[in-house]
């Protein structure tokens, strides 16, 4: 079957084995104004285009999700609890969408909501600090930031957010960009050094079965003194060097 217009030109072709050929925009369930537009106006709340193999339900549709009046969101998925794969010429599933929602990026195969192989993961930020959050879906647990770069120093900072969900949280370890390693302060101006906001820090040596050990200031209030001990009965003092 071939169709022309009034100057001889074909417009339209088909043949009996179902190819087809237009010239000129088509449209289904629109009048089109690019190559091909499809629209249902018998649906407001979907128009998905589906291509798949005849019988078996297996498919990919594409297409929007509307509220009745405006389009909410853009939709590319698959129908038949079949696996989506994105990829290239050089790699046919560089990106695999399980049935179950766990994506996969150079494995077909994901054990987790995220899972990549191969090359070294990289995440970017166009501004001056790099920082990845991690926390669960509700603020009732604690989350932690990971920084770099914080005060343009380079520095690799892990900050506790408490519950808040942004903003910057309270340095628990930081390693400077020069190798120095705070705990409990974002500024270390030594090979290691450790902060505690209490009047009773120390650093606590556990063996389970054994006698806990700590080294610091755990009984002498505000003074100065450096302490060993153990803490068998209470905090028993082995070693005290005093400071005046």
């Amino acid at each position: 079957i071939i169709i022309s217009d009034g100057g001889g030109n074909i417009r339209q072709s088909f043949d009996i084995n179902g190819d087809a050929t237009f010239n000129g925009n088509v449209g289904i369930g629109i009048t089109p104004t690019r190559l091909l537009e499809i629209s249902d106006s018998t649906d407001t709340t979907a128009t998905l285009v589906s291509f798949g193999i005849n019988g078996g339900g297996k498919s990919i549709l594409t297409g929007f999700i509307s509220d009745g009046t405006n389009i909410t969101n853009c939709r590319i998925r698959t129908a038949g609890s079949i696996p989506l794969s994105l990829g290239t010429t050089s790699s046919n599933d560089a990106i695999w969408i399980n049935n179950n929602g766990k994506v996969g990026i150079g494995t077909t195969d994901p054990q987790r909501i995220l899972h990549t192989v191969g090359d070294i993961v990289r995440f970017d930020n166009n501004g001056s600090s790099g920082i990845l959050i991690l926390d669960t879906t509700t603020n009732d647990e604690y989350g932690f930031r990971l920084v770099t770069n914080k005060s343009g120093d380079g520095d690799f900072i892990i900050e506790d957010m408490g519950t808040a969900s942004s903003g910057s949280g309270t340095p628990r370890l930081t390693i400077s960009s020069g190798g120095d390693v705070g705990i409990g302060t974002d500024s270390p101006t030594s090979i290691l050094e450790l902060k505690e906001t209490s009047i009773v820090p120390r650093i606590t040596l556990l063996k389970q079965g054994i006698l806990t050990w700590f080294i610091g200031n755990p009984t002498q209030g505000t003074s100065n003194n450096f302490t060993i001990g153990t803490d068998s009965g209470g905090n028993n003092e082995i070693l005290t060097v005093g400071h005046t």
